[in-house]
Parts: C-alpha cells; sequence; structure tokens
C-alpha cells in the first residue's frame, strides 16, 4: 500500500527481489504486479487481471520460452536478471510495463 501511495503521488519507488535460485522471485514479481495492476484498475487486489497484467505476463512467457532451463532446484529457472519497470499513472487506471534483461547465463 505504501509504495502505491507513493506512485500515485508521483514518488518514485522501488522494490527489490533477490534469492537464491528456485527462492520464487519470479512468482513474488507476479504476484506484485497483480497487485499493482488490480489497484490501477480501481478495483481490490486479486480482482482478475488488467491489461497492463497481461501484457507484462505475455512478455514474460516469451522471455521464458527463451531464457529459461530446467536445474536441480526449480524445473523453469530464469537463465538471465530481469529489470520490471511499472509506470501507475496518477489520477487513470492505466499501467505501463517495461522489462529489461541482463546477464544471461
Amino acid at each position: 500500500e505504501a509504495a502505491l501511495r507513493g506512485l500515485r503521488a508521483g514518488d518514485g519507488q522501488a522494490v527489490v527481489i533477490s534469492g537464491e535460485s528456485g527462492a520464487g522471485k519470479t512468482e513474488t514479481a507476479k504476484t506484485i504486479l497483480r497487485y499493482f495492476d488490480a489497484r490501477a484498475q480501481g478495483g481490490a487486489a486479486g480482482a482478475g487481471r488488467g491489461a497492463g497484467e497481461r501484457a507484462a505476463l505475455d512478455m514474460g512467457r516469451v522471455l521464458e520460452s527463451f531464457g529459461n532451463a530446467r536445474t536441480a532446484r526449480n524445473a523453469n529457472s530464469s537463465r538471465f536478471g530481469k529489470q520490471l519497470r511499472l509506470q501507475v499513472r496518477s489520477g487513470s487506471n492505466s499501467m505501463l510495463a517495461q522489462t529489461k534483461t541482463f546477464l544471461l547465463e
């Protein structure tokens, strides 16, 4: 909630998700994306997929098809780092999602 309030006030916010391989970083990022998208649409978290969430999840599937592999700890392990940038427009129900990849193993 605090990050969302900051975004709506025009203040930049950052959420850093880190952890060991297989710790759930990608799933955590998806959960955060769902939350911000639902709130940007004016609904409760988990209310349904908005266009921003669908686009970002589709983008993630494309990246996974090229850069994921099975490892001993994770059947679908990302072999690259990702930076997901979300822009929630103040006073509107729109959200922009942009992804940047780096560190391809």
